[in-house]
């Protein structure tokens, strides 16, 4: 599957009338991933939830994502694992990669965000955003 140039939202009316965008989201707490795994499925995208690195990076060997939430939350190293790990897969080398952090995570995030090769960066108070708000 080829990268994609842009990215559209679900139809107001549910119907599927293209492709859905394809996301993974990499996670340590399998709670929070799937609360995001069934909001993000409502809004019409397909999730793939990975709660370690080598689950990340065997997702995208069977499917690659479209969009890679990596959620920083307690397992910082583990975050920045992920990103590293998946970047080292061809197909995966422009996807854009979003770190979702919470209140305690956001200097670190801050700091290690853009530099470290991370597309965007989403707080948690702010996780409302949608991809429409990310330039």
């Amino acid at each position: 599957m080829a990268v994609r140039n842009s990215f559209h939202l679900a139809p107001p009316d549910g119907l599927d009338h293209e492709e859905p965008v394809d996301i993974l989201f990499v996670a340590g707490d399998l709670d929070l991933a799937e609360l995001y795994r069934m909001k993000l499925e409502l809004d019409g995208y397909r999730v793939t939830v990975a709660t370690s690195v080598e689950a990340a990076t065997e997702a995208v060997s069977r499917q690659p994502a479209d969009i890679v939430y990596l959620d920083l939350g307690d397992l910082r190293l583990q975050a920045i694992a992920s990103w590293r790990a998946l970047r080292q897969v061809p197909e995966m080398r422009n996807t854009p990669m979003i770190l979702l952090s919470g209140p305690d995570g956001q200097r670190f995030a801050r700091l290690r965000g853009r530099p470290g090769g991370f597309d965007h960066f989403i707080a948690a108070d702010e996780a409302q955003a949608t991809f429409a708000d990310l330039p």
